[in-house]
């Protein structure tokens, strides 16, 4: 996968250098056909990290929820004695 995005910053910066209409034109349909080439790659590449994250997101909302309900259940508790 390196390799994949070192080619990609390499066509990137390419693009970015050209100061020509002409030579813009050549490293922009380079760097699009690559692109297109591989995005599927890049995509898988890319979905990993997500799905860390979601599962990051649902650990964090589960603990959030646990926190929230025993904070809840003990300012009921406290409201029933100072009530008594």
């Amino acid at each position: 996968m390196n390799t994949i995005l070192d080619k990609e910053k390499m066509l990137y910066d390419a693009l970015a250098s050209k100061t020509s209409d002409k030579d813009f034109i050549i490293s922009f349909h380079d760097y699009f056909s690559f692109i297109l080439s591989e995005l599927s790659n890049l995509c898988v590449h890319l979905y990993a990290p997500m799905i860390e994250h979601g599962e990051e997101v649902e650990r964090l909302e589960k603990v959030y929820k646990e926190m929230t309900e025993g904070v809840a259940n003990a300012l009921n508790e406290i409201e029933l004695f100072l009530k008594a």
